[in-house]
């Protein structure tokens, strides 16, 4: 399946090259448009300029953290209704927080790609 114009966009936020490829390759494989961010940084400004459907999170990262990437977009009024998919090796506790943070679904790594296209297409089907 390949993606148009208007297949839904995803932004995938990982400082880990594999975990983007991985996730990329699902979600262009069932026809979905992908960008991807490396940092916090690059995660605010593609949000903000290219609006995706979803955005999946690793909430771990170097110099911007994925904490502060959801808190900017959830108060920001241009961004604050995407839905977030926290990817994360966290615990427990640290899970129950990003939901309270705005984040939609927390997967817990490793996370195979065919989960993470299930639960993009399950917001994306609520929108």
């Amino acid at each position: 399946m390949h993606a148009n114009d208007s297949s839904p966009l995803i932004l995938i936020v990982d400082d880990d090259p594999d975990g983007r490829s991985l996730y990329s390759y699902a979600l262009k494989a069932e026809g979905f448009r992908v960008e991807e961010a490396a940092d916090g940084f690059e995660a605010v400004d593609k949000a903000y300029k290219l609006r995706p459907q979803v955005i999946l999170m690793d909430l771990l990262m170097p110099r911007l953290d994925g904490w502060e990437v959801v808190s900017w977009l959830k108060k920001n009024p241009v961004t604050s209704a995407i839905p977030i998919v926290a990817v994360t090796g966290a615990e427990e506790e640290i899970r129950q927080k990003a939901v309270e943070a705005g984040c939609h679904v927390v997967l817990t790594k490793p996370c195979s790609g065919t989960r993470v296209v299930d639960e993009v297409r399950q917001l994306l089907a609520a929108r």
